[in-house]
C-alpha cells in the first residue's frame, strides 16, 4: 500500500507487521530488520528490441508510476536528476498495469526487480534492461512497534530472506545478469 498509510496501519496497531519499502524518517517506535535492496529496472515493450538507447526511448511513450505513490516520487526524482523529461502521459498504481500498458502502447517504464519478479506474466508482456540513467535503488524492510513481538519481527526477517533468496535472487541472477550484486539480500 500508499507509504502513509502503511505507517497509519502500524501506529493504529491495524497491522502488528508490515514488509514495505523503508523510509529515511523512522519513529522511535518503530523497529525495522532490513531485508532487501531492490534495484530500479528499465521495463520495455519487445518492439523496442533488447537495449534500447535513451534517443530510442525519449521518442516512445513513458508510463508511470502515479505521482501518489512513493515508487513514482522516486522514479521522478532520479529522472530528474538525469535531466530527463518524459511527456506526462499515463500513470498507473499497480504494476500489472504498468506493464500491460508499456507493452501496448510499445513504450517504457522504470520499475523494480522485486516488481518485475513478483508480477505474474510481467516476463511475457515486457522485457527487462538496465537502466538508461545512473541506477538507484530501494530498501525494503519489516516493520514492527518496537518491542512488542518479542523476537517474533526479527525471526520472521530472517524467513523472508530465505524465502527471497531461494525463490526469487536465484532466478533474477539468470534472468537478468546486468543486475549482478544490485538486487541483495540485506542482513
Amino acid at each position: 500500500g500508499a507509504s502513509h498509510e502503511n505507517n497509519e496501519a502500524l501506529s493504529t496497531r491495524a497491522v502488528d507487521l508490515m514488509l514495505a519499502v523503508d523510509t529515511v524518517a523512522q519513529a522511535d517506535w518503530v523497529e525495522q530488520h532490513p531485508i532487501l535492496r531492490d534495484p530500479f529496472i528499465l521495463v520495455t515493450a519487445p518492439q523496442l528490441g533488447d537495449t534500447p538507447s535513451l534517443e530510442q526511448l525519449k521518442a516512445s511513450p513513458f508510463v508511470r508510476y502515479a505521482s501518489d505513490l512513493q515508487i513514482g516520487r522516486q522514479i521522478e526524482a532520479q529522472l530528474r536528476r538525469s535531466n530527463v523529461h518524459p511527456a506526462r502521459g499515463f500513470e498507473f498504481s499497480t504494476n500489472q498495469a504498468l506493464f500491460a500498458m508499456t507493452a501496448e502502447l510499445g513504450g517504457w517504464a522504470i520499475t523494480t526487480a522485486l516488481a518485475f519478479f513478483g508480477t505474474p506474466l510481467a516476463g511475457d508482456m515486457v522485457q527487462a534492461n538496465p537502466l538508461p540513467v545512473p541506477s538507484f535503488s530501494r530498501r525494503l524492510a519489516l516493520h514492527a512497534r518496537r518491542g512488542a513481538l518479542g523476537e517474533l519481527p526479527h525471526q520472521m526477517a530472517q524467513d523472508i530472506r530465505t524465502c527471497l533468496s531461494a525463490r526469487i535472487l536465484v532466478s533474477a541472477a539468470q534472468r537478468l545478469p546486468f543486475l549482478k550484486d544490485g538486487f541483495l539480500i540485506i542482513q
